[in-house]
């Protein structure tokens, strides 16, 4: 799987700092060996048993990207796409900036969902769409920001050095890294905003009622990002718009700020 990140011990310290001192000694020491026995597993390729131990861990109350990015990575290794996803968006939305999350991120996606993960069959839209995928945020401002000195630095040079064709294409670059970084901004200040709710862990029917018999509403594959509305003993109904929504088993979704 492209960049993935090596399982190691060194992600335990990242793990578990600035937990230590509000969480019982013992709870700690569960925590770290049930992360330790995780690495163990995952570098003896037990990929099922690393995930029930990592797993584990968020049980005893810890929490991070790095052993979100190892959970996404362990079900990846599973062939459990639907969870892959989930566990590298939340990883992301804990650490938008790593670069091994996102790439993993859009890897899982696009095996899980198939061509309604890629935004179609024009390459300049699936390059658009990879860039930013892999572009946090901050980093999107930074480009529009050079693009724009880039500009007026060059718009200085023009009045010193009139002319000349290498002014006038390193004038278009500045063009590009302008107006990519603020679509790119602006793409992602959108998604900031509508970031879904919970993801289908598992391939999905969604029915008109919570019921097994009701009839089928949509279908959705699983990694798919739903929203969430009502409950019912065993159910929950999710939202994919304002006019499309149905009832599915409680445990074919994965909600975020409720690790599983």
């Amino acid at each position: 799987m492209g960049r993935r990140r090596a399982v190691s011990a060194l992600v335990l310290g990242i793990l578990l700092v600035g937990t230590a001192a509000a969480s019982p000694a013992g709870t700690r020491r569960d925590a770290e060996r049930a992360f330790r026995d995780g690495v163990r597993f995952y570098e003896e390729e037990r990929f099922a048993d690393a995930w029930t131990c990592w797993r584990r861990v968020i049980d005893e109350g810890y929490l991070s990207s790095s052993l979100l990015l190892n959970l996404g990575n362990a079900a990846y290794r599973l062939g459990e796409l639907g969870w892959a996803v989930y566990y590298y968006e939340y990883a992301r939305r804990l650490d938008p900036a790593d670069p091994d999350v996102a790439s993993n991120l859009l890897l899982a996606r696009s095996e899980a969902v198939g061509a309604d993960a890629s935004p179609g069959g024009s390459p300049v839209l699936r390059w658009f769409d990879s860039l930013q995928e892999r572009i946090t945020p901050a980093g999107a401002t930074r480009l529009a920001a050079a693009g724009f000195w880039l500009l007026c630095l060059l718009w200085a040079l023009h009045w010193l050095v009139p002319g000349g064709r290498t002014l006038r294409t390193a004038a278009w670059i500045g063009v590009g890294l302008f107006c990519v970084g603020l679509l790119v901004a602006g793409v992602k200040g959108i998604q900031q905003s509508i970031r879904p709710e919970a993801i289908a862990v598992a391939p999905i029917a969604a029915r008109s009622e919570p019921d097994e018999s009701a009839s089928v509403e949509l279908r959705l594959p699983a990694g798919s990002p739903v929203d969430l509305d009502r409950r019912a003993p065993g159910w929950r109904e999710i939202v994919v718009s304002t006019s499309v929504r149905g009832w599915v088993p409680e445990e074919a979704v994965a909600a975020f700020g409720a690790p599983r």
